[in-house]
């Protein structure tokens, strides 16, 4: 049972499966695609440079969208599959992984790290499937263990950020970018033992599945809980297509209920096997490398470190360390300041309320912008390069400036409150910046109290600053 059964028709639902979130994800996105994907010289998010400039014009990327969507017709109606699946994954990985650092809305957060992990796999099976079918089981293999880590590196960072003392979902569950059912967590207060039903589940379930899914005899057990547990989170917290992602990516668990004595077989295709073969290998250093880097706060000699930097955002690799308490327990709203000093709200986070901030893509942009205080508290010009360069996106009326309130989650024993700690004013036309403090007791560069998180030395790495 190491080798898990390649089974074609499994695959085939998968590639359809997948390609109906993508086209679905496509579509929600669509209207905001001048936004998420052009250059910021045009409005949008892409950070500015000669070559994405180009890549990235209005005109040009018009061309690329309908590119993209042209390959998920092609992955859902399986033709030309193998041409599709290449197309499809070209531009995920540019929209989600090669932006991730560098613009605004970072890669469309979660939802477009897992889209780029399911579109990689999708193409990798594709494939071998086309070329080296004997050596299927093999990749299959190296698909499972790989996202077994990246969901055993989620359930491990929500132990270590507080949702073993119960500090975590719950501030997202009342938060007005995140929640479908605020009110109702409201009244349920934050100590209820649903809460703290909630809390536990979340990280011992995502540490029990992705243990399960790296053990053989196991993985189906484990693909089948990854399942259930992201289907639940789907009906509590706007994410996207995220959730409905990750229960497609648990099909290609499926693949063991077979019962048949399913040895891994070598040497059908040498060269294609060695990659695989040397993929999992560096995975465990890959991973330790980053472990050693941000709990232990240690940096590896400056060769390695180089070499482990590079080598983890050529493959995308991060701890996934989504909804814990640094990105959850704020919001944010956005007003334009008149002349008179008159107060126009821009921003409504709430669901379907409005095309560009209710999507979930939006609230990424707006919390990772602002969570960059407390990532990078020591070098306050990216949160200000990032803070100005958002400016320029929102439409105003001539002689409006901007404020951005931001508004803690805070809880007590009974009631959660969301007390306005401070205010950010920006002059998107001098580009001055003027942070107003309202509460003298709150720092909004504090990280969380049970939170990890240590300052690194640049985006992309997780080693610490020096």
């Amino acid at each position: 049972m190491i080798a898990p059964h390649f089974d074609p028709e499994i695959h085939g639902i998968y590639r359809v499966g997948l390609a109906t979130i993508l086209l679905l994800f496509y579509l929600q996105t669509l209207p905001l695609v001048r936004r998420f994907f052009v250059s910021e010289r045009w409005g949008g998010y892409v950070e500015a440079s000669p070559f994405p400039d180009r890549l990235h014009h209005p005109v040009v990327m018009r061309g690329i969208y309908a590119l993209w969507g042209l390959s998920l017709l092609g992955l859902f109606f399986q033709a030309t599959a193998l041409f599709a699946a290449l197309i499809n994954f070209c531009f995920t990985r540019n929209f989600f992984i090669a932006q991730r650092w560098k613009g605004l809305a970072r890669g469309l957060g979660a939802p477009g790290f897992i889209a780029n992990w399911s579109s990689m796999a999708l193409l990798l099976l594709e494939t071998f499937e086309c070329f080296w079918p004997a050596s299927t089981p093999l990749a299959l293999l190296t698909l499972q263990v790989d996202f077994a880590l990246i969901i055993l590196a989620a359930g491990i960072y929500k132990f270590t950020a507080g949702y073993p003392k119960n500090e975590g979902m719950e501030l997202g569950c009342v938060n007005q970018q995140w929640a479908y059912w605020k009110g109702l967590y409201e009244k349920l207060g934050p100590r209820h033992p649903i809460v703290h039903f909630l809390n536990q589940t979340a990280w011992f379930t995502e540490i029990l599945a992705a243990v399960l899914m790296l053990v053989p005899q196991t993985r189906a057990i484990g693909g089948a809980l990854l399942m259930m547990i992201f289907l639940f989170i789907a009906t509590q917290l706007r994410l996207g297509f995220l959730c409905i992602n990750v229960v497609c990516i648990g099909g290609l668990y499926l693949h063991g209920w077979d019962t048949g004595p399913n040895t891994l077989s070598l040497g059908a295709h040498p060269m294609a096997e060695l990659g695989l073969l040397l993929y999992l290998a560096l995975l465990p250093f890959a991973y330790g490398g980053m472990y050693l880097n941000f709990y232990g706060q240690r940096r590896l000699p400056d060769l390695l470190q180089v070499l482990l930097d590079r080598y983890t955002n050529l493959f995308g690799m991060i701890l996934w360390r989504v909804f814990t308490q640094d990105v959850i327990n704020f919001t944010i709203n956005i007003h334009a300041v008149g002349k008179d000093g008159s107060r126009r709200s821009i921003s409504d986070f709430r669901p379907f309320k409005s095309w560009r901030f209710g999507h979930v893509a939006e609230c990424i942009t707006v919390t990772t912008l602002f969570s960059a205080l407390k990532y990078f508290p020591s070098q306050p010009h990216i949160f200000e390069q990032r803070l100005k360069r958002y400016g320029n996106t929102l439409d105003l009326h001539p002689g409006e400036t901007l404020v951005f309130e931001y508004i803690s989650i805070q809880k007590d024993e009974n009631a959660y409150r969301y007390p306005k700690v401070s205010e950010f004013h920006l002059d998107p036309v001098s580009g001055t910046i003027e942070e107003k403090t309202l509460d003298p007791n709150f720092c909004v560069r504090s990280k969380a109290k049970a939170s990890p998180v240590m300052e690194a030395a640049k985006a992309g790495s997780y080693a610490p600053k020096a």
